[in-house]
């Protein structure tokens, strides 16, 4: 019986390339006489450290997996599925439970439902901790190397800004064409000209945009390796300027010659985004003005930035437009975050239509093609309201359950009360039945038999009496009692 194999890759970056483990995993595959069609082969270009429901690919790999016909799933090596030890055995786990076996290649290991025994299991368990170590280990050595080249004089990540370069020796120097075009953006913006109309005037001139020459070296070094074309999500023969890029290219104090450097203890368990991450601890620092790196005076760079603080403060989207969900949104297509703006059905009103959550690949401006076809789009008052009349219902649940359990409580302590005067009334009626008794005793000695009967009769008058005001006290707390 054909077995039904799949293969997952996945790479952390647009420029890291799948070939090297899509090639071994097939080579593997054929080997064993499995066919593995190009459906079978899932490739996601994102970060292992992301939970498994941020990767589109291997998220259509487990839709694959619900439907049981899967016998054997093929990995390069235990950071393909996760880069932490815990994540690791719970998707491990996942599959095995679904009867699935696993191959890592680099571990040279197979993982499968009758791997019951005690040595497997701690075998599986050490190896998982170990793969998670070397991770952490190799990205402490490699921040370590890279603090080393900087302090020798190397780059350490600016060199790739626009208008830098390396020379010969991997040191950072400017580029002399693109340190023209730098120069030529400060003094347009300071001139008078917006970040849109540069980066039109720019794109209407096809000026190379930044990440061309960065294509372009990637290309390079693949051809060099005799490696295949990489395919893109983008447009590579269509990169044009944007108006964040030039707004960005401005911020860096690069172009008057400051490096500003910072490296921070790496983290690699942590699944959330570098910007998202808050109280990041320092490793080493590195600042220094060096001369031959300027690219603008430091009169030319104030003058943009307070051209700058200006546009930034009289065009504050955040403020403009409240935008309840958008940052808490990622395309389960692309991974691509939300933006906010007209449907392609175009309104203006954000109650009578227009205004949509969209995946921002689908996005297609001049400055920025499409790069996702399939994203999702949402009328942002449909889906804002949906969540908001939701929440309301939450909150209203959550305070009537509150509000129960402190009526109940409340309740409870006005029971035992009443309880305890049903008690004390109970106490004094039977006192008065004991007080009544002996009365009758004492009474009964009397020689007189016209005042003893008297007396007995005013006795059992007043016994009477009182036992009828409690019996109907105690009755009363009873009601009461029964009720609350």
């Amino acid at each position: 019986m054909d077995k039904k194999v799949l293969i997952y890759c996945r790479v952390s970056t647009q420029q890291q390339t799948t070939d090297r483990q899509k090639e071994e995993l097939l080579k593997f595959a054929a080997e064993n006489h499995w066919n593995v069609e190009e459906e079978d082969i899932f490739i996601d270009v994102i970060s292992g450290f992301k939970k498994g429901e941020f990767r589109p690919e291997y998220v259509k790999m487990l839709e694959r997996v619900e439907y049981g016909d899967i016998d054997i799933i093929l990995f390069s090596e235990f950071s393909r599925l996760a880069r932490n030890a815990t994540e690791l055995l719970e998707q491990i786990k996942l599959f095995i439970d679904k009867g699935i076996n696993l191959y890592f290649d680099k571990q040279k290991l197979w993982v499968k439902d009758s791997n019951k025994d005690v040595g497997s299991i701690i075998l599986l368990h050490v190896l998982a901790v170990m793969s998670s170590y070397e991770i952490e280990l190799f990205v402490e050595r490699s921040l370590s190397g890279k603090i080393t080249k900087v302090q020798a004089g190397h780059g350490g990540g600016d060199e790739r800004a626009y208008g830098y370069m390396h020379n010969e020796n991997k040191q950072i120097v400017i580029n002399p064409i693109e340190s023209k075009i730098v120069t030529r953006i400060f003094e347009m913006y300071v001139g008078g000209y917006s970040s849109i109309q540069i980066s039109e005037i720019l794109n209407a001139e096809k000026v190379p945009a930044p990440y061309v020459r960065k294509l372009n070296e990637y290309k390079k070094n693949r051809e060099a390796k005799g490696l295949e074309v990489k395919e893109y999500k983008f447009d590579t023969d269509n990169l044009k300027w944007r108006i964040s890029t030039i707004n960005r290219l401005m911020h860096n104090e690069l172009y008057k010659g400051n490096r500003r450097i910072t490296f921070y203890k790496p983290d690699p368990t942590n699944p959330l985004p570098l910007s998202e991450r808050q109280d990041r601890e320092i490793v080493y620092e590195y600042s220094e003005h060096v001369e031959s790196l300027r690219i603008v005076s430091d009169e030319l760079f104030q003058q943009a930035q307070d051209k700058l603080s200006k546009a930034h403060y009289n065009k504050n989207n955040a403020v403009r437009h409240e935008n309840l969900l958008k940052h808490l949104m990622v395309c389960g297509e692309c991974g691509a975050n939300f933006s906010v703006g007209k449907s392609n059905e175009t309104s203006k009103n954000y109650i009578s239509g227009g205004r949509t959550y969209k995946c921002y690949g689908r996005v297609n401006r001049k400055d920025k093609p499409r790069t996702c076809t399939n994203g999702a789009e949402l009328r942002q008052w449909k889906l804002d309201g949906l969540v908001l009349q939701l929440s309301i219902q939450m909150f209203a649940e959550i305070n009537i359950q509150q509000t129960n359990i402190l009526k109940i409580e409340n309740l409870g302590k006005e029971i035992e009360e009443l309880v305890q005067i049903k008690s004390s009334k109970n106490t004094e009626l039977v006192e008065a039945e004991n007080l009544y008794k002996k009365t009758l005793k004492r009474l009964i000695a009397i020689e007189d038999d016209e005042v003893a009967k008297n007396l007995i009769s005013d006795a059992k008058h007043k016994y009477d009496e009182t036992k009828n005001v409690l019996n109907k006290t105690m009755d009363k707390l009873s009601r009461e009692i029964t009720t609350k």
